[in-house]
């Protein structure tokens, strides 16, 4: 396995601990703005209009398949973004909450206390009558804190004590950024990445059984350890969520068994799809796809169980539903038609095969193609070995607007580890979304890119990167902005003639 312009040890050492201190700047949002703004975030994807409106296009300067340094983690998905430091404000007077690294010891919660209405992916929005701040409104709560007052987080976390301990290279001397610290990420379980820009969680001596769960937890920021982190870390330090007490660790909504929807949802997301891309007569270089999931746009009606979710990263997965026992999911299984699940079915991906049902145990998944099938079978299994590796689809197939979809999707979800976004500014851009009611989205029908589009630079850099023929345009709408400079983007995707982290790419024409 090889990868193209190799870093030194010191580069890259350099550039690890770059891409684990890196934060944008927010906007103080209040509790009640964030809840709605994440709210109108989860629609998910709406079926788009016909392209009919004036284009407004503007030409980029380059093209970013090929421009800048890059760092390429061989078995990674992500992309290290550029962005600035934050803007994050000063510790304020020092208050009793500000001592962390002597909190309780780990705790096994009980869920006795009352929830509230419940995020799509099944966490509760609060918590005795208090707020809870889930996926990217953590992100954005945590950055706009200015002292270490308590509120809560939930999701789907793993709580590092089985992954994401990096080994020692260029570690800060404060314990909040020595690597064994877990992100928020998305709002729908995950099969775990390389931590990249979204929040930070250190866990200190709380816990989950068996490591990782739906969770609300109690947190802070602005920990007094923060004064140890370098100087050039220490705003993200400052935005450390340190968890102070596990509340709340899941309930009949999110119980299943026999496999729970964290092992379903780790097992099938962590198949290995990977292509072999010849470099020259000696070496060829592995390129690989990440499964990631996200929250449905709509409750899935009965026999769907609560927890479902749509899994992107490969067109040739549509979801994956996690049922309270093996006989719900046989009974469901049998009342549903695969070519037709009245759930998370998006008619605008171009589809590589049929359309199959994959269930094992409680859990159902909806493929397309007997071979992947085979393949996803033997994943839910836990069956090791090469059975659970796929290659990428024909390269015939048409994947651009999965390509956008995927984009769109993972940033809507604040999962920003996707390979597609990648460019100048995509955290800061998130952000400034997030603050705009700018997440939700519908894809416009897509067309050929032509030379008036782009302009000549661009137009002459497809022509070098683009496998003739594949580049095509799509207009996405996000609806809800109240910011009209973000109520429309222009993404150009196309296949790559030398692929780098995937076979496809994508641009962001503003």
């Amino acid at each position: 396995m090889t990868r193209p312009d190799p870093l030194s040890d010191k580069d890259l050492a350099s550039a690890v601990r770059s891409a684990l201190v890196r934060r944008a700047d927010v906007v103080d949002v209040s509790r009640a703005e964030i809840h709605a703004r994440v709210s109108a975030a989860r629609q998910g994807r709406r079926t788009g209009p016909t392209l009919g409106s004036t284009l407004r296009l503007f030409a980029v300067a380059a093209l970013v398949v090929a421009g800048g340094a890059a760092l390429v983690f061989v078995g990674s998905s992500g992309k290290p973004k550029e962005t600035p430091a934050p803007a994050v404000k000063a510790d304020a007077t020092p208050n009793a909450r500000q001592s962390p690294l002597t909190t309780p010891a780990p705790t096994s919660a009980s869920n006795p206390a009352p929830v509230g209405d419940r995020d799509p992916g099944g966490i509760p929005e609060t918590l005795n009558g208090k707020p809870v701040f889930i996926g990217l409104a953590a992100v954005v709560h945590a950055l706009a804190t200015t002292d270490a007052t308590q509120f809560l987080v939930g999701g789907w976390f793993h709580d590092a004590s089985v992954s994401f301990c990096s080994g020692g290279i260029g570690l800060d001397p404060s314990p909040l950024l020595r690597g064994c610290e877990t992100f928020v990420g998305g709002n729908a379980p995950w099969g775990g990445s390389f931590p990249g820009p979204q929040g930070r969680m250190y866990w200190n001596d709380q816990s989950l059984s068996g490591g990782r769960g739906p969770s609300i937890v109690k947190v802070h920021t602005h920990d007094r350890t923060a004064a140890a982190c370098w100087a050039a870390n220490r705003a993200q330090c400052r935005a450390v969520m340190v968890v102070d007490e596990v509340l709340w660790t899941g309930d009949d909504w999110t119980n299943a068994g026999p496999l729970s929807v964290v092992e379903a949802v780790n097992r099938l997301t962590s198949l290995g799809i990977v292509t072999e891309i010849p470099m020259d007569a000696h070496t060829t270089l592995s390129v690989g796809r990440r499964l990631f999931t996200t929250t449905v746009s709509d409750r899935c009606p009965t026999p769907w169980p609560h927890e479902v979710f749509e899994l992107h990263g490969d067109p040739r997965f549509g979801l994956i539903a996690v049922f309270p026992d093996e006989a719900a999911r046989v009974s469901a299984q049998a009342a549903l038609d695969p070519s037709a699940p009245g759930c998370a079915a998006d008619a605008q991906i171009v589809l590589s095969d049929a359309p199959a049902w994959v269930g094992v145990q409680n859990v159902l998944a909806l493929v397309y193609g007997t071979d992947i099938s085979h393949r996803a079978q033997a994943a839910l299994a836990g069956l090791p070995g090469p059975a659970t590796y796929t290659p990428f689809p024909p390269a015939g197939l048409d994947e651009s607007y999965r390509v956008v979809d995927d984009a769109e999707a993972a940033r809507a979800a604040g999962d920003l580890d996707s390979p597609y976004l990648l460019g100048a500014d995509v955290v800061n851009d998130t952000y400034r979304r997030f603050a705009a009611n700018a997440l939700s989205y519908s894809i416009e029908p897509g067309r050929p890119v032509t030379k008036s589009d782009v302009g000549a630079t661009l137009w002459a850099q497809l022509g070098a990167a683009a496998v003739p023929g594949t580049p095509r345009l799509y207009v996405v709408d996000h609806p809800g902005s109240t910011d009209p400079a973000l109520a429309q983007e222009v993404v150009v995707t196309f296949q790559q003639q030398h692929p780098t982290l995937d076979t496809w790419d994508l641009i962001f024409v503003r």
